[in-house]
C-alpha cells in the first residue's frame, strides 16, 4: 500500500510560475484565474504525490513552505505586485521611448525593457486614440495587451477595456477583449 504525504513542491513551483507570468506582462485577469482555480488542483496533485518525493523537515513543510506559497499565489492574483516591480524597474527607459515616439522618430521592435518584452510601439492615430503612446507586449495581430501612457479614466474610452491596472499617474497596463 503506498503512503501519501504532503510535498509542497508544486506549490512552490506554481507559486514561481504565476509570478514569473505577471512580471512578464500577462493579462492579469489571467494570472488572477489561474491563481485561483488552479491552485486547489496543485493542492490536491501535491496531497497526492508518493512518499519518496516528502521534505524531510515536517516544519519547513507546514509552517513555511505552504504558507509562503499560498501567500505569494494570492498576493499576486490580487495586487499584481511583480507586474508593478517589473514596470518600476522599466519606467525610465519606457519613459525614453515614449518620449521618441511623441517627437515622431522609431523605435525598434521587438525590444527587451527591463524585464518586459515590447513586442510592438507606437502612437495611436485613431480618434479615440491620438497622441496615446502603446507599448504593446504580445505578439502583432490580436487586441491590444500592454502599457499606455494615459489615466485609467481615458483608457476607458480610449480602449476596449477587458483588465485596466493603474501603474502611476502617466501609465496604465491595458488588456482589450
Amino acid at each position: 500500500m503506498k503512503r501519501f504525504a504532503f510535498k509542497p513542491y508544486l506549490l512552490i513551483a506554481w507559486a514561481v510560475l504565476v509570478t514569473i507570468a505577471s512580471v512578464a506582462a500577462t493579462d492579469p485577469f489571467t494570472v488572477w484565474l489561474g491563481a485561483m482555480f488552479v491552485t486547489p488542483a496543485v493542492l490536491a496533485v501535491s496531497f497526492l504525490s508518493p512518499r519518496r518525493w516528502e521534505i524531510k523537515s515536517k516544519f519547513f513543510r507546514n509552517w513555511i513552505a505552504v504558507p509562503m506559497a499560498l501567500a505569494i499565489v494570492v498576493s499576486v492574483a490580487w495586487t499584481n505586485w511583480p507586474l508593478r516591480a517589473s514596470f518600476r524597474l522599466a519606467r525610465p527607459r519606457m519613459n525614453q521611448m515614449a518620449a521618441r515616439l511623441e517627437k515622431g522618430q522609431s523605435v525598434s521592435t521587438p525590444v527587451r525593457v527591463g524585464l518586459l518584452r515590447i513586442r510592438r510601439a507606437g502612437v495611436g492615430s485613431t480618434p479615440n486614440r491620438k497622441g496615446v503612446v502603446c507599448l504593446c507586449t504580445v505578439e502583432p495581430g490580436g487586441d491590444f495587451e500592454g502599457f499606455a501612457r494615459t489615466s485609467p479614466d481615458k483608457a476607458r474610452s480610449q480602449f476596449n477595456l477587458w483588465t485596466v491596472i493603474k501603474l502611476d499617474d502617466d501609465w496604465v497596463f491595458i488588456s482589450e477583449d
